[in-house]
């Protein structure tokens, strides 16, 4: 079984002061996993034909360089195909 957590990483508008906060860190994929193994899992969500942005291919690219797994999901079949171990 996968340990998953939703990453809410969006700036906040602050109406009073007509002011954007941007997020803290650009470019966090949408889902943070813990496979059942203990592997690092970042999944990236994207409607179909979504790009990423060159802050989400460099944190995806960091975590492939230290060995854990990221995807961009482009539908649910994607993410299916990870968790029964055909990506």
């Amino acid at each position: 079984k996968f340990r998953v957590v939703k990453i809410n990483n969006v700036g906040i508008y602050v109406k009073a002061r007509d002011r954007y906060i941007p997020p803290r860190e650009k470019g966090i994929a949408d889902l943070l996993c813990c496979s059942p193994d203990g592997q690092f899992v970042a999944i990236e969500v994207k409607l179909p034909g979504g790009h990423l942005t060159s802050h989400q291919a460099e944190f995806l690219n960091e975590i492939k360089q230290h060995n854990g797994i990221a995807l961009v999901a482009h539908s649910l079949d994607d993410v299916i195909r990870l968790v029964e171990g055909e990506n």
